[in-house]
């Protein structure tokens, strides 16, 4: 017959105990500094992203790695205090321009295989048709992939790279 003494129970109570703050400690950790979970709430990035989507967010890579065009981004808004996800479309020291419905960098039409067909790009307050704009060093213009649905660059302006929270690791 087994034995069970107060100290066998305390030493059991013990290391639950230190087990769950362990794991804790862990999560708050990677939830903070690494990656979380995210819901996509809206129809500014369809078709790509839907409403309802979950995705998992990197945090880290955005501070060492710089983004490139078309990269979809997570990032806290510079106006409202809600987290977003537009398209990377124009980076730090380009020009940038709407004319015509469309997106031209550097003088170039930008190719936008991800969009509907026949979507066109209006302007907006803050990217005006016809108006080349140089994006500021540690800037960035971001789309949404549903033009006539979405709020971003044209109506806000550049987005500093500070708000930038990660990238998209993978979706489920």
């Amino acid at each position: 017959m087994i034995k069970i003494t107060k100290k066998l129970i305390n030493d059991g109570f013990l290391n639950f105990f230190e087990a769950v703050f362990i794991s804790t400690v862990v999560f708050f950790i990677v939830y903070v500094f690494i990656g979380q979970i995210m819901v996509i709430t809206g129809d500014s990035m369809y078709p790509t992203y839907i409403n309802g989507e979950k995705l998992i967010v990197e945090k880290l890579s955005v501070k060492y790695k710089p983004l490139s065009r078309d990269e979809i981004v997570i990032f806290n808004h510079p106006l409202e205090k809600i987290v977003v996800i537009k398209r990377v479309i124009g980076l730090p020291g380009e020009k940038v321009m709407i004319s015509d419905n469309k997106v031209y960098i550097n003088g170039q039409p930008l190719e936008e295989p991800y969009l509907q067909p026949n979507t066109q790009t209006q302007s907006g307050q803050n990217l005006k048709d016809g108006v080349e704009y140089e994006i500021p060093a540690d800037s960035y213009v971001v789309l949404g992939d549903n033009r006539k649905d979405s709020l971003d660059s044209r109506q806000w302006g550049f987005l500093p790279k500070q708000y930038i929270v990660g990238r998209i690791f993978v979706k489920f």
